[in-house]
C-alpha cells in the first residue's frame, strides 16, 4: 500500500542552558527531510531572573523563526531532565486504571511537592522479581507548577502554540529508537549519555522500552572549571582553549606570544589530564546506573554507549569515558536517514550533530513513521504533555 501523504510537522524546540535549537521536518511517505533549523547561543543568560530569561529566550526564538524557513506556530518542546523529579517504584501487576491511581498515590508520598495529575507521567520499565512476587518497575516523572509555568511563559513570549510538552529523556530516546528496525534490535540494549553544560542525562533502554533514567550533576561547566584551574585561566579562556584543541587545524595556526606554534597533541594530553578527575567521577556514577540495570533486569548488559550533547564534540571526553567505562563510546548522527542537505547544522562540524538529538526527537513527536513506545502508556494522564 502506497503512502503519498506530505506534511510539515511541528517545530521541535530544545531550550538548553545556554542555547536554543529548533528543527522542523517534512514527512513525505516514509521519507523525512529537515526543512528548517535554527541555533542561538547565549553567553549571559544563566544569571538572569526568571522573567528576564523567558523574555530573552522568547526573543531569540522569534528571531530564528523570522530568519529561517519555519512554518506555522505549532511546537513540540521538552522539560529539561534536570528539572524533572525522577523516582523508581515497584508495584504489583494490576489493571491499568488501578495502576494509574496507585502511581498517583505513590507520587504524593515520594515527591517533596504537590504533584497534580497533569504534572505527572510514568513509564513502564518492565517486569522484575521482588522475592517470590513479579512486580512492575515504574519510572515516575514529575514537574513543579513553577517549572511548567516558566516553560509555558517562554512559549507564549515566542508566539508559539504548544502541541506537546514532554520529558526530555523520552524525546531524546525517540530519535535513536527509530534506528532500531532489525529483528535483532528487539532486545538490544541502548545506553544514551547526553552531556550538556550543567549535567549529564542517562537513558538506558532495552529494545524500544526505556528501563532507566537518571540525571548526574557533572557537565561541561565542571570540565571548563577544571581546565581553568589547571592552566590558571579565566572561565571563558578555558572554554576557548578547549574549542581550539577540538579543531586541530585551528590550533596548528595559533601561535604563542614568543612566535612558536602550539603543539596540538601536547595540548590535548594536558586537557585530558585536567578533566580526568571530573570524568572519572561521572563514569563511576554511570557505572552504578549500569550495575543497577544489570541486577534489576537480568541479562541487560550493554556493549557500547551512544554519546550526544555539546560536550561530546571533544575528543578528550570521548576517549576518557571509553577508558573509564571499558566499552565503546560512540557518536551516532541522530539525524541519520533524514534529508539535511538544504539546511545548515552546526556549520561543517559533523561531530556536532549530537547537539541536535533532543530537537530532532521533538520534531519527530507527531511523525507517522515513529510508533508510540510501548514504555509510554496510552492513557493521556500518563504523559507530561500539553
Amino acid at each position: 500500500m502506497f503512502n503519498f501523504h506530505n506534511k510539515i510537522l511541528p517545530i521541535g524546540l530544545d531550550i538548553g542552558t545556554d542555547s536554543v535549537k529548533m528543527i522542523q521536518v517534512r514527512q513525505s511517505g516514509d521519507k523525512l527531510t529537515v526543512t528548517a533549523s535554527g541555533l542561538c547561543r547565549f553567553t549571559d543568560i544563566s544569571d538572569l531572573e526568571s522573567d528576564q530569561r523567558c523574555k530573552r529566550i522568547g526573543e531569540a526564538i522569534r528571531q530564528l523563526r523570522k530568519e529561517k524557513d519555519f512554518k506555522g506556530r505549532a511546537v513540540c518542546s521538552a522539560i529539561s531532565g534536570s528539572k524533572l523529579g525522577i523516582k523508581n517504584i515497584r508495584l504489583p501487576k494490576m489493571a491499568e486504571l488501578d495502576l494509574h491511581e496507585a502511581v498517583l498515590w505513590e507520587a504524593k508520598e515520594r515527591f517533596g511537592y504537590e504533584v497534580a495529575p497533569e504534572q505527572l507521567g510514568y513509564l513502564l520499565a518492565g517486569e522484575v522479581r521482588s522475592g517470590n512476587e513479579v512486580c512492575e518497575e515504574i519510572i515516575m516523572l514529575a514537574v513543579t507548577t513553577e517549572t511548567v509555568n516558566e516553560h509555558l511563559a517562554i512559549l507564549t513570549a515566542a508566539g508559539l502554540r504548544p502541541m506537546h510538552i514532554e520529558p526530555e529523556p523520552v524525546a531524546l530516546f525517540r530519535v535513536y529508537e527509530r534506528m532500531l528496525r532489525r529483528q535483532s534490535d528487539e532486545h538490544a540494549v541502548s545506553v544514551i549519555l547526553d552531556i550538556g553544560r550543567h549535567d549529564t542525562h542517562v537513558v538506558i533502554a532495552r529494545g524500544d522500552q526505556i528501563v532507566f533514567i537518571k540525571n548526574i550533576d557533572v557537565g561541561g561547566d565542571a570540565l571548563n572549571q577544571a581546565v581553568a584551574k589547571k592552566f590558571n585561566l579565566g572561565y571563558s579562556e578555558a572554554v576557548e582553549l578547549r574549542r581550539k584543541a577540538a579543531s586541530p587545524e585551528t590550533c596548528q595556526n595559533e601561535s604563542r606570544k614568543d612566535g612558536s606554534f602550539i603543539d596540538h597533541d601536547s595540548l590535548e594530553w594536558s586537557l585530558q589530564d585536567a578533566i580526568r578527575g571530573e570524568l572519572e567521577s561521572l563514569a563511576k556514577e554511570i557505572s552504578l546506573c549500569l550495575r543497577y540495570c544489570t541486577v534489576t533486569f537480568r541479562g541487560l548488559r550493554p556493549t557500547r554507549v551512544t554519546l550526544c550533547g555539546g560536550e561530546t564534540y571533544y575528543e578528550s571526553v570521548r576517549k576518557l569515558l571509553k577508558d573509564f567505562l571499558g566499552m565503546e563510546c560512540t557518536q551516532v548522527n541522530p539525524l541519520s536517514g533524514m534529508g539535511i542537505s538544504d539546511v545548515e547544522l552546526a556549520g561543517d562540524h559533523r561531530r556536532m550533530f549530537g547537539e541536535w538529538a533532543l530537537a530532532g526527537g521533538l520534531a519527530l513527536r507527531l511523525a507517522d513513521c515513529v510508533e508510540t513506545k510501548k514504555t509510554e502508556a496510552d492513557h493521556e494522564n500518563h504523559r507530561l504533555s500539553a
